[in-house]
């Protein structure tokens, strides 16, 4: 398949990894780069609005006809249904557009480095993929999940474990025909629009790098703050096999962090909503929430409701992510009160706990360690190593 020919160099990195290939969707024959990476920016326009600078080449990928365009403020793009309409002219179902060197597409007033892939979907709806390097990907996701202004060291972490994350995670959107969508579902990304001087430079710092135990691809997880503590995986995600490397630990880094401390009021309204949404047969009203059981580091486990026809108890992640993970910023409650109308949790930390703590490494930047001590301590047991020695490593068994 055209897709295992894209990715041959990083194929042994998923070998490694268990991850399976033989089953992913591709752009017919686009003729990729090895090393690109494919990240949904749309599957639901009927049109749109391209950006480009520059001359540009347009190949159809089914009929192989290739043609180059002089420079264009703005070319329009319409699914119909014999395929796509670009700039008036009709084409097939799959394109690839490809700005001269040194120039850049954009789309939604954002630019991308790298290609443009463009499908017509039933006729009616467009996909949008862009294809760019594994280190391009990364100079677009890294200001978008730390800060471009903490030290170089906690940047340089971010992009070791966002390189890890990536690698360990390819084809995630397979079904869409991509490796990624550019939403927090995956990791954030913002193309060359979203990229910063001082995050580009973590990248290339540690370009090719990736985080390893016994020599295979962890599994990188990461959140915002922890409020003193990280947990154990399988307390968090139902079914998910306890891991050496994510365990819980303690964080004495991380207490400077705006998301240190948080307070928010659910109301009974919001609460049976998100229940019943969630499959429950609740009954007003919520009479109590109480923690039924909690993890290593403090967290709940488990949540139990008792409401107007009886209890649930619930998993206490789920339960978040329900709600909204912006709203119920992390498990580790404090402290639950209940007034007339609801509910007022108190709780420390933001995100669901597991793997690497960033205001923890940006507080660890800060007194003088290093980005491989930093990562060593949030995943212990792992090393940094470069996906490229773990290829050269499998070639010699």
């Amino acid at each position: 398949m055209a897709y295992l020919k894209k990715v041959s160099t990083l194929l042994f990195v998923f070998i490694l990894s268990c991850i399976f290939l033989t089953s992913l969707p591709v752009y017919s024959d686009s003729n990729l780069e090895e090393d690109q990476i494919l990240v949904l920016l749309s599957n639901t326009l009927p049109d749109f609005e391209l950006g480009t600078e520059g001359f540009i080449t347009i190949e159809d990928i089914k009929t192989r006809i290739i043609k180059s365009y002089p420079n264009r403020s703005i070319l329009r793009i319409e699914a119909n249904e014999t395929g796509l309409k670009i700039g008036g002219e009709q084409w097939s179902s799959e394109v690839k557009i490809v700005p001269q060197e040194e120039e850049f597409l954009s789309f939604n007033d954002k630019t991308y480095r790298g290609n443009f892939l463009i499908k017509a979907l039933n006729g009616n709806r467009i996909s949008l993929i862009n294809a760019v390097s594994l280190e391009e990907y990364l100079y677009g996701i890294l200001p978008k999940e730390v800060h471009p202004h903490w030290p170089l060291e906690a940047l340089k972490v971010q992009a070791v474990i966002s390189r890890t994350y990536a690698l360990k995670n390819l084809g995630k959107h397979q079904n869409e025909g991509a490796d990624f969508c550019d939403k927090a579902h995956c990791q954030v990304y913002g193309g060359k629009f979203a990229e910063d001087e001082a995050t580009d430079r973590a990248v290339d710092k540690t370009k090719d790098e990736v985080l390893v135990y016994h020599g295979e691809l962890i599994n990188s997880f990461f959140f915002s703050n922890c409020g003193g503590k990280t947990e154990r995986s399988l307390n968090v995600w139902a079914g998910v096999s306890p891991l050496p490397y994510l365990r819980s630990v303690k964080c004495g880094y991380c207490n400077s962090g705006s998301s240190y401390h948080w307070k928010k009021v659910f109301s009974q309204e919001q609460i049976i909503t998100v229940l019943k949404n969630m499959g429950y047969d609740i009954a007003a009203p919520i009479r109590s929430i109480s923690i039924a059981s909690q993890g290593s580091s403090g967290r709940a486990k488990f949540l139990k409701i008792k409401h107007g026809d009886g209890n649930i108890t619930i998993r206490a992640s789920h339960f978040r992510l329900g709600v909204g993970a912006d709203l119920f910023r992390s498990t580790f409650i404090q402290k639950i009160q209940k007034f007339k109308d609801g509910f007022m949790l108190t709780g420390k930390g933001w995100g669901h706990g597991v793997g690497l703590c960033q205001d923890g490494a940006r507080g660890m930047a800060q007194k003088g360690k290093n980005y491989k001590e930093i990562s060593r301590y949030y995943y212990p047991g792992t090393k940094v190593t470069t996906w490229k020695k773990i290829i050269a490593a499998s070639e010699s068994f």
